[in-house]
């Protein structure tokens, strides 16, 4: 299995365990709704940086193979 996906698929299991321990917090709702905003533009910069990377990384890979 690829790299990229394994780690899409841990980003994505961790918000929705984050989201449905939101959900099932006792808080307003207001404050609940902010709370998941925060935890998914959280997940969503951890896995652009991790993108990020993997494609540096394949044009570092790419660039060494024409050398």
């Amino acid at each position: 299995m690829e790299k990229g996906k394994i780690i899409l698929g841990v980003l994505l299991g961790a918000s929705v365990g984050v989201v449905a321990g939101v959900l099932f917090a006792p808080r307003k709702g207001k404050d609940t709704l902010q709370l998941i905003e925060d935890s998914i533009d959280k997940k969503l910069d951890e896995f652009f940086n991790q993108s990020e990377k993997v494609k540096e990384k394949g044009k570092k890979k790419i660039k060494e193979m024409a050398d």
